[in-house]
């Protein structure tokens, strides 16, 4: 079997900044790891989009 992967996507945003959570768990074979990647953006200006990797 091959790895597996799962994970979440979080955002909480005001009107000055942008705070992102993706939390994910990585499967290969029986080993199991875990990976979190944390964003904050504060905006010092007004952006029409933001997309946050």
């Amino acid at each position: 079997m091959k790895g597996t992967f799962y994970g979440w996507y979080m955002k909480c945003q005001s009107a000055s900044q942008t705070l992102a959570v993706i939390p994910a768990v990585h499967q290969s074979g029986k080993r199991r790891t875990f990976s979190c990647m944390q964003s904050f953006v504060p905006f010092l200006y007004k952006r029409k989009y933001c997309i946050l990797f």
